[in-house]
């Protein structure tokens, strides 16, 4: 992964948000052209789809022309992956492949390639400074094994400076361990899934734990409904912030 490039798309997404209205419609509708006439010319599916709804590239001149596209379905992208959905440029073995949480039902296979890889991180790192993360953070995630490899390629982008550099808890690990490395590593920043985050709330409580205070609490990977969200709140005495998708 280039360390230059993840740095410069931090900045890019960074500085993007705070451009005028008007200018980011123009943005907006500009990538939004670039990728219709991408996927036109590389992903046979879309080909099809859009030839079929008889739409060519230049129909679409920005967001207010999306409703011309007929909408596919999570199916639709199943039954066609990997072949007919991937663009033609991409090497699937230079890929990962990555699964959807399936909160919403079945989960869904993504192949991204390093390029994507930088860009989606940069827009998960906005999301976070945004609700508060700082450089040098104490930060801990509560997710699974596999995310952890992966992120640590991103998020440990010079060991020797570890900024951005969380601590990893696996969500299989047991509430009485996921307490003690939590009260072990003090973080400032905890971000886990919202039904683990549940979970931790309750014992933390129902136990009378000390020793846990994050200033900054993040969840992800499911929807963050009312009761969850005022259960928290209270437990922690902080608003947490739904980064959900």
């Amino acid at each position: 992964m280039s360390l230059i490039r993840q740095l410069y798309y931090l900045t890019s997404v960074q500085l993007e948000q705070w451009k005028k209205y008007s200018d980011l419609i123009k943005l907006q509708n500009a990538k939004l052209r670039k990728i219709i006439n991408y996927a036109y010319h590389n992903v046979p599916f879309y080909k099809k789809h859009l030839k079929k709804a008889n739409i060519h590239p230049e129909d679409i001149k920005g967001v207010r022309d999306l409703n011309k596209i007929p909408i596919i379905t999570k199916e639709d992208i199943r039954n066609n992956f990997p072949d007919n959905i991937l663009s033609q440029k991409i090497d699937l073995k230079r890929c990962w492949i990555w699964d959807t949480s399936g909160s919403t039902g079945m989960p869904l296979k993504i192949a991204f390639d390093e390029k994507t890889d930088d860009f989606t991180n940069a827009i998960i790192l906005r999301s976070y400074i945004g609700n508060g993360l700082h450089f040098f953070d104490r930060w801990c995630v509560v997710g699974f094994p596999e995310y952890e490899e992966h992120q640590n390629n991103f998020f440990n982008m010079n060991r020797k400076i570890p900024y951005f550099h969380p601590e990893y808890i696996s969500v299989f690990s047991s509430i009485e361990e996921k307490i003690n490395l939590l009260k072990k590593y003090n973080p400032r920043v905890l971000d886990c899934c919202t039904t683990d985050l549940l979970l931790i709330a309750k014992y933390i409580k129902e136990k009378d734990v000390h020793g846990i205070n994050p200033e900054v609490i993040t969840c992800n990977g499911e929807f963050l409904e009312d009761y969850t969200r005022k259960y928290i709140d209270d437990v922690f005495g902080k608003r947490v912030s739904d980064v959900y998708g």
